[in-house]
């Protein structure tokens, strides 16, 4: 595991006191204002060779792909993929908030997570298998002095404020738009 470091020119009680801060002015703001709790995110992927696409997102760019064996390029992680990566850095992050905004000392945190996606309900050969199949687990491993009751405490607030884990634990309404454009050859 990395333990957490600072960035060039900052000590490690910097980052901390930097997240401290961003954590408290958030709380705050919010509590004047919570209808700014409401953020709006747009992505947008293309086509770009084959099953790569180009994704970008709030000016980040990422690629996603699908493996050879799935005639992709294998030049991006699949989209299932990202889903199990959103979950295991949105903890990550959230624990390094919350450890910094509640004082309990940490040096590394590290989530890892496993999942299985059973892709037959995508290529049309049981409509019963699609998504994860089976639970999508994660392992949480923290460096900290703190005692274990105190990590604890940091660990399962985040667990149930993470906006990842509760977007995965209860439905989303999905809606499709179709903008249908024909281009003469």
């Amino acid at each position: 595991m990395r333990v957490i470091g600072a960035q060039k020119g900052e000590t490690a009680m910097d980052e901390t006191e930097k997240i401290s801060s961003a954590w408290q002015r958030s709380v705050r703001g919010l509590s004047r204002r919570p209808e700014l709790g409401k953020v709006t995110h747009s992505v947008t992927a293309r086509i770009t060779e084959g099953l790569t696409c180009a994704v970008e997102a709030d000016g980040h760019r990422l690629v996603a792909d699908q493996p050879e064996i799935a005639g992709g390029n294998n030049r991006g992680l699949p989209p299932s993929l990202y889903v199990e990566t959103a979950l295991a850095s949105c903890l990550a992050i959230g624990y390094r908030q919350r450890f910094a905004a509640t004082g309990v000392p940490v040096r590394g945190i590290e989530v890892k997570v496993t999942a299985t996606i059973d892709v037959c309900g995508q290529y049309g050969v049981d409509d019963a298998k699609l998504g994860f199949d089976g639970p999508v687990s994660y392992a949480v491993r923290v460096d900290s002095p703190a005692a274990e009751e105190r990590v604890l405490e940091v660990l399962d607030w985040v667990d149930a404020h993470s906006p990842l884990t509760n977007i995965l634990r209860k439905p989303v309404d999905l809606r499709r738009e179709l903008t249908l454009t024909r281009t003469d050859d």
